[in-house]
Parts: structure tokens; C-alpha cells; sequence
């Protein structure tokens, strides 16, 4: 029995040492696991942070859809030249480039078009008359296009939504063409076609905010108002200024890129 002793206490204390080893592997790793997540944690910010980090110098790419309402002291009495009326017409469309040049500042440069599609109107039909049967009306169609560079300066320097003011310069180029005509049965056609232009220098001031759904994406909402200088009558309009909504799309480049 006295050899057995010493065997059997070293037998437990080996028992022993090894639970103990065991109990702190098991409590290790739940600090272990823990200590994985605040690291992640710590380290998604950095990835993520879009405007912040991500966005910092970097290209865009965007396309843009707008309301744009000429405001009514720059309307004037409809066009009985050409007949075309941009007060009539608010869709605009447009694209963009941009460079984010440092967190707060970002720099932009880019044209839309507002666009007066074809438009025809038979005004009358005389049968049987002097001339034989005649067929009148007229017809109008136009164009204005915005170029201009811009800057917007971003309020807050958050990740993913902030608000901005920004400014832009630049010139818009107006076309209208348009006229009379008709059809005499016996005689054939007859019209009368003129076309106007006008080119308005513009200053344009805006408030918005940028919203990141994903990396790679980010969704631009402004309100804007332009000013310009006024011209002849073109288009039922003397200036094209006036206050614009406009929703941007903007595309990303590189923004994996550190």
C-alpha cells in the first residue's frame, strides 16, 4: 500500500493540472471570439466609410432626372414666330463627372438637355373653297442645353448621408424652330419655317443632401435656382431661369482603392 500512495497522488495531480488546462481553454475562447468581433468591428468603418475615407479622391459617373419650373416673371407672351413654348416642357436630363478632391469638397462638371419634342396642329380645313380644298396649321419644336462646372461643399463629414450647399457657372443654349404651312389640293404645299436662338450665361445656387445605399453607389436630391441673364423673346420665354429638383445617380470609381 505505501508504493501505491505516491502513484495514486501523482496520478491526481497530473488529473488535476489537466482539467485545469481545460478550464482555461474554455474560457479563452469566448475572449478569443469577442476579441475577433470588436476587431471587425474596429476595421468595417475603415472599409465601409464611404464619403468619409472611401470617397476621397475619388471619379463619378453620374446620370440625373429633374423638374425644372421657369419661374413666371421670365415668361412672356406665347411665340407667334416659331410657336414653341419651353414653359410647356420640365423634364430634364443630364449627366455628370465629379471628383471628390478632399472629404468636405467636391468638385463636378457636366450638360442636360431639356428637349421640346416635334409638335403639329392642324389649325383649319376649308373644302370647296377658292382654292380648292386647303388644310392649314403649324408645328414647333426646341432644345435648351446646360453646360456648366460646379463645386458642392459638404456640411457634415459623416459616413453615408450629408447635407451640401453648392454653386455652379456655365451657359445655357437655346433653340426654338418653327412655323406655318398648309396643303392646297390642286396647288401642293406651302410653308413658312423660322428658328430663333438665344445664349443666357447662368449662376446657379443649390442645397441637397448625398445618401450611400452601397459601396460604389451613392443617390444625389438637390433643389436648385438659377439666375440668368434675359434676352429677345424666344419660346414664350425671356430667360430660362427658375428653381430645379433634380435626382442624381451616381456610379463610383474605384472605391475599393485605399
Amino acid at each position: 500500500m505505501t508504493k501505491l500512495i505516491p502513484w495514486s497522488a501523482l496520478l491526481f495531480i497530473l488529473v488535476g493540472i489537466q482539467l485545469d488546462v481545460w478550464g482555461q481553454d474554455i474560457k479563452k475562447k469566448p475572449l478569443t471570439r469577442a476579441e475577433k468581433a470588436i476587431a471587425e468591428f474596429e476595421s468595417r468603418p475603415r472599409i465601409l466609410d464611404s464619403l468619409t475615407q472611401v470617397y476621397t479622391k475619388r471619379w463619378t459617373f453620374g446620370v440625373s432626372y429633374g423638374q425644372h419650373f421657369i419661374s413666371g416673371f421670365n415668361q412672356a407672351s406665347p411665340d407667334t414666330i416659331t410657336f414653341a413654348d419651353f414653359t410647356s416642357r420640365r423634364a430634364v436630363f443630364g449627366i455628370e463627372a465629379s471628383r471628390f478632391i478632399t472629404n468636405r469638397w467636391q468638385l463636378s462638371l457636366g450638360f442636360n438637355l431639356l428637349l421640346l419634342p416635334r409638335n403639329q396642329e392642324i389649325g383649319s380645313i376649308v373644302v370647296n373653297g377658292p382654292n380648292g380644298t386647303q388644310i392649314e396649321g403649324k408645328g414647333s419644336g426646341g432644345a435648351m442645353i446646360n453646360f456648366g462646372i460646379g463645386a458642392k461643399y459638404f456640411l457634415l463629414n459623416q459616413g453615408f448621408t450629408r447635407p451640401y450647399l453648392g454653386f455652379k457657372l456655365g451657359q445655357i443654349r437655346a433653340v426654338a424652330k418653327g412655323g406655318k404651312g398648309g396643303v392646297t389640293f390642286g396647288q401642293g404645299r406651302f410653308q413658312e419655317v423660322n428658328e430663333q436662338r438665344a445664349s443666357y450665361g447662368y449662376l446657379n445656387l443649390s442645397a441637397g443632401f448625398t445618401h450611400r445605399p452601397i459601396l460604389g453607389l451613392m443617390l444625389d436630391f438637390n433643389l436648385s435656382y438659377s439666375h440668368t441673364n434675359q434676352s429677345e423673346s424666344i419660346g414664350g420665354i425671356t430667360s430660362p431661369g427658375g428653381l430645379t429638383g433634380t435626382l442624381t445617380l451616381h456610379f463610383m470609381i474605384n472605391t475599393m482603392k485605399k
